[in-house]
């Protein structure tokens, strides 16, 4: 199973960066063109490229992601309100929307 990594979001980031750009030159481009076809190309040519250039490039995304997680994980067992802040923001949500659907009033 193909996991979703750091070469796809920046193949992904690619494609759509390309039709943009295509469609900012020339709005009289083919639809099919612009939107399907180049960035599909653009796409591929990105993880072969990615792929042969940079071949650790998913281990440094997951060491940054593991580095975050890290950090935000612990940051929230030093604040021990974890385990108050959902029915807190439960309640708030309630009260918004009865708030603003005027039954509260």
């Amino acid at each position: 199973m193909t996991k979703f990594n750091l070469e796809y979001v920046v193949s992904l980031l690619a494609a759509l960066g390309s039709s943009y750009m295509i469609y900012r030159i020339n709005q009289n481009t083919h639809p099919i063109i612009t939107f399907v076809l180049v960035p599909l190309l653009v796409a591929y040519l990105m993880i072969l490229t990615i792929n042969n250039v940079f071949p650790k490039l998913n281990e440094i995304g997951n060491s940054i992601r593991n580095y975050i997680e890290d950090i935000t994980m612990s940051n929230i067992d030093t604040m021990q309100y974890f385990q108050i802040f959902p029915p807190i923001l439960i309640v708030f949500v309630i009260f918004l929307i009865l708030l603003y659907s005027n039954k509260l009033v």
